[in-house]
């Protein structure tokens, strides 16, 4: 059986560029896959793929199921530390003209309150956005997450812009989802 990991932050904290970084001879780490899904069984049946030793998922969307998937999932995980404003902001920067009277804001601060409270969490390590330009912290990072995996492009990847285009993710913005990641009832049927 794959052993399960998971990469997050607040939208715009290259969790594109991870997931690619994240993805090796033993790995896959599938990007956004939330998106695609119907709801938290549809993530716990991508878990177990078993492919390869390691299956991840990097994915800013998840960020309001964290503490359930930490739970019941177990997925060693990496948090991308970024402040909330500087989200914000990159968010606007990203969707210039189609959202620009949207105020992302409040979505990234409330992300960045969900986030904060699994810092501690056993499963979880934490990465400053800021070091995502310092190979040794990336490295490290990835060990944690893949402790039998190699990570030979790493050093190449660093200089490498990868993103989602814009216009594929304004046109999965706008495409009707259950919203079924935003759903946070699962905090009430906790014990």
């Amino acid at each position: 059986m794959s052993q399960p990991f998971l990469i997050i932050g607040l939208p715009r904290s290259r969790t594109a560029w991870l997931s690619v970084a994240a993805t090796t001879q033993k790995s896959i780490c599938h990007h956004e896959p939330a998106a695609k899904m119907q709801n938290f069984e549809d993530l716990r049946l991508l878990w177990q793929d078993d492919r390869a030793e390691y299956i991840g998922i990097a994915d800013s969307g998840l960020v309001w199921q964290l503490g359930r998937i930490l739970e019941e999932l177990k997925p060693r995980t990496l948090i991308v530390e970024r402040a909330a404003s500087a989200s914000a902001y990159s968010l606007t920067q990203y969707f210039a003209p189609a959202f620009a009277e949207y105020d992302f804001t409040p979505l990234c601060d409330s992300g960045a309150e969900e986030l904060a409270q699994y810092y501690k969490h056993p499963l979880v390590s934490t990465l400053h956005y800021s070091a995502l330009n310092h190979y040794p912290s990336v490295h490290g990072a990835l060990k944690r997450l893949m402790p039998n995996a190699a990570f030979p492009m790493l050093h190449d990847l660093m200089h490498m812009n990868i993103q989602v285009q814009r216009d594929y993710a304004l046109e999965a913005a706008h495409r009707p989802h259950s919203n079924w990641h935003r759903d946070t009832s699962w905090k009430d049927a906790a014990p």
